[in-house]
């Protein structure tokens, strides 16, 4: 005597509605972990982003955002446009705009000028000769040779990786 287990389209339907249910479930389990998890990662890549000196408009570290889907999933975001050139890199031939690093040149304070006793002088017509001087010259740089990874965000996510791990295992056990 054989033994069978047949399997037709109907019972594999039925087996992936409930995998889609118990998913849901798992989910919704994990949520507000994961959310509370995504809030320690959040804070985390902007400490980093401080450390590395990365704030110099603030534009970059004020983009970094916690946010929840509509799926239970939970995103750690920054929506400045150059996050991923400093968590990644910039590669050689990108031709970086000239406004944005004036403006990033002037945050920094790097074409400020200094009288004798040490204060600075009032910015004028030379210091934005020279802010738009040191633009241009850091613009072919980064045309030429890019720029160093700065990671601020994978790293805080790895240091709450088994935190996140056993958040879903929880959810898992929970729901099943």
């Amino acid at each position: 005597m054989s033994v069978k287990i047949k399997i037709d389209e109907g019972s594999l339907k039925m087996t992936m509605k409930s995998l889609d249910k118990k998913s849901k479930q798992i989910n919704a389990a994990a949520s507000e972990g994961l959310e509370s998890v995504a809030i320690d990662i959040l804070a985390d890549s902007q400490a980093t982003l401080k450390e590395n000196k990365n704030i110099a408009t603030g534009k970059l570290i004020n983009s970094g955002k916690v946010k929840k889907n509509t799926d239970n999933t939970i995103d750690v975001e920054y929506n400045a446009n150059y996050a991923k050139s400093i968590e990644y890199r910039q590669t050689a031939g990108t031709k970086v705009s000239i406004k944005a690093l004036v403006e990033w040149i002037k945050k920094k304070g790097i074409a400020d000028t200094y009288t004798n006793s040490g204060r600075r002088r009032a910015r004028g017509k030379d210091f934005e000769k020279s802010a738009l001087s040191i633009a241009f010259a850091i613009q072919k740089s980064i045309k030429a040779k890019g720029t160093k990874p700065r990671p601020f965000l994978f790293p805080a996510f790895r240091k709450y990786e088994s935190k996140v791990i056993n958040i879903i295992n929880n959810a898992i056990n929970e729901v099943i």
